[in-house]
């Protein structure tokens, strides 16, 4: 099982938990050295890396491995999963 980052509609507990097939410990963190904004005409934000900008959103623990599919498929085909750091709010990186 793998953690994820999670900073747009999947920080909605209820969704990702409908995803993923299950209850999810999920805990505030920050992504450093990224941005999010907004992309132009779609309805979901985008992050890029950005040296001193931090995004906020939530680390979710042990999505269980057929949880990917589900969200792979909910974040189509613009979505690309890719290992970062975080930090969690007591100052801990994973």
């Amino acid at each position: 099982m793998a953690n994820l980052f999670c900073y747009g509609t999947l920080m909605y507990t209820p969704l990702l938990e409908a995803l993923v097939g299950r209850e999810c410990t999920v805990e505030p963190a920050t992504l450093p050295d990224f941005a999010c904004y907004g992309v132009k005409a779609a309805a979901y934000p985008a992050v890029i890396e950005q040296a001193g900008a931090q995004v906020r959103g939530v680390l979710v623990r042990d999505i269980p491995p057929g949880g990917w599919q589900a969200l792979d498929r909910y974040e189509g085909e613009y979505y690309r999963r890719e290992p970062v750091q975080v930090t969690l709010d007591d100052g801990r990186e994973l």
